[in-house]
This record gives C-alpha cells, structure tokens and sequence, in this order.
C-alpha cells in the first residue's frame, strides 16, 4: 500500500479477540496491537493520560472498558496495571500462540460502546502475528481516495473511507434544504397573509382615530407613513427573531452532525449551517421588502378614508 501513488501515511492494527483480568476480575475486551500512527489517524477523543505510547508495555483503554472493570475515574485508572490475554490465530482459524502480557494503563480515550485495549503492536509482532486487521491510509488529497481506494479493493480487501460520512451528511443536507425551503415558503405565506390581516384590523379598529388626524390636519401622506412605520417595526422584529431561531437550531444541528461524523472518523467540526452578516442582511433587507408590499393597501386605503364618516365609525 505504501508504494500506490498519492499514498501518504499508512498505519496498521492487529485486532483480535481477548481478555484482561484486573484486580482479580475477568473480562473479555477487543484487542488492538497497533502504534502511535494508527493512535494519531484514528482521532481518538483522549478523556485522561497521555495519547501515545512511550513504552512497550504501555496501554491505551476505552472508557467503556473502565465501566467494566468497575473504574469510575479515567484520571484514577492512569498507572494502574492490568494483564492482557489474546490468540493468534492463523489463516484457518487454528489458534498458533497464546499471548499473555501485563500493561501499565497510561490513556484513557472515549471510543463509544465495547470494551478496547489498544497495546504496542511490537509485542504482538514478536509473538507471531502476522495479520493485520485493519490499516489506515492517507491520501495526499481528497481527489486521490477514490482511485486509491479502487486499488485496494483490487487487491481483495473492503475499504471505508470518511468521505463515505460526509457523502452522507451532504445527502442528508439536500434534502433538509429542500424541506427547510418548503416550511420557509409556507411560513412566507403565511407571514404575509398574518401581517395582511393584523394591518386590516388595526385599520378599521382605528378609523375613527385615523378620522381624527385628519380632522385635525394630519395629510394623507402622514396616514400613510403611520402605517408603513408600523409595518416596517413589525418586519423587523419578525426577522430578528426568526434570525436567532435559526441561529440557534444550526448550531444545535452542527453540533449533532459533528457528533456524527466524529464518531465515524472524520475530523474537526462540521459547519453545515451558519449565520454570516451578509444572510442577516439580506433578511433585513427582505422583510422590509415584504412590509412594504404588505402594508401597501391597508395604507392606501387609510389615506382615502372620509374623516366625516370615519367620525361615524364605531
């Protein structure tokens, strides 16, 4: 694998099925013989210790397998010994050797449900094991894993890429883009009809005041403004709030797709939605628009209203 063109780093893992016994308890785990490569490329999300190892006789644990051997504290559990127990096996199936090691726990990683030790690959390597169970490479750009990946697979091996997640996170994107635009056209509508109607009825709940101003010798011009300024306070405060809900559901829904993706191999934080000053613009700049349609025949209206009959009103 490291002679594919555009490979950059590969790193491997003996995963094989075993046992630790701590503190007079027996337990049955997942064994990982690897190095601080694969350690580093799986962005493993550290709780306590140190993320590598420095020695041959070190070990990594998951919380998951504290949990299970009654450790409560990842930071208690940091220097604690334990013995490892596993078998290599070999191509069809007959167990070839017996591995018994005892490790000294210097990390603790946060990996999600099963119990996992993660332990020097040189000591597996110097008991027999010759099959890995996993290896991880790296492509030198995001252009290069489908061709690397098809070599792979050409060598009989499945491969998992994390652009497979974010492939997924991107399906699942454009279609809740399509049904976000869907309630928004709905809730446009019904935004309008909602401000048409609250216009109308502060109309003619008002006429006799609006009567009254022009009695008084307020113009026309001045009725109209009236209702455009109110509109346009509505619009306004209407955009404010709808931008911190947004504000708020994208960040929750980022958090979740991070959470996702995280948890699948793929690095750093997904933004998937964010709230830019031009986006606040433009909805400004939006629902003024919207107001003044809105409010263009309430306002028309109130500038032709009779001030004798508007007096008559009740």
């Amino acid at each position: 694998m490291t002679q594919i063109a555009n490979v950059t780093k590969v790193a491997s893992a003996y995963i094989m099925p075993g046992q630790i016994s701590f503190k007079n308890s027996l337990s049955d785990t997942v064994v990982y013989g690897t190095d601080n490569e694969y350690i580093t490329l799986s962005a493993l999300k550290f709780v306590a210790g140190a993320k590598g190892f420095s020695g041959a006789n070190d070990a990594i644990v998951n919380t998951s397998l504290l949990s299970l051997i009654g450790q409560s504290s990842p930071s208690n559990a940091i220097n604690q010994k334990l013995s490892v127990q596993t078998s290599i096996t070999s191509a069809d199936g007959s167990v070839t050797k017996k591995v018994s090691e005892d490790l000294k726990i210097i990390g603790v990683a946060s990996t999600g449900a099963g119990a996992i030790v993660y332990m020097n690959s040189q000591l597996l390597r110097d008991a027999g094991a010759t099959e890995f169970g996993q290896v991880k490479v790296v492509a030198a750009t995001r252009n290069d894993v489908t061709t690397i990946r098809h070599q792979i697979e050409g060598l009989g091996l499945t491969t998992a890429s994390p652009l497979d997640t974010l492939n997924q996170i991107n399906t699942i994107f454009t279609i809740f883009t399509f049904v976000v635009a869907g309630f928004g056209g709905i809730g446009m509508v019904i935004a309008i009809l909602g401000m048409f109607n609250t216009l109308t009825i502060s109309l003619l709940e008002r006429t006799s005041e609006i009567g009254l101003m022009i009695t008084m010798g307020a113009r026309k011009s001045d009725v109209k403004r009236l209702l455009i300024f109110e509109a346009l306070i509505l619009s306004i405060a209407g955009g404010l709030v709808g931008i911190f809900f947004a504000w708020f559901l994208g960040q929750l829904i980022n958090f979740i797709l991070t959470h996702f993706a995280n948890r699948n191999g793929v690095t750093g934080t997904i933004h998937a939605f964010s709230v830019t000053p031009m986006l606040v613009a433009a909805v400004i700049v939006l629902t003024l628009v919207v107001g003044l349609i809105v409010v263009f025949y309430p306002a028309r209206r109130a500038a032709k209203i009779n001030p004798i009959d508007a007096l008559r009103y009740e």
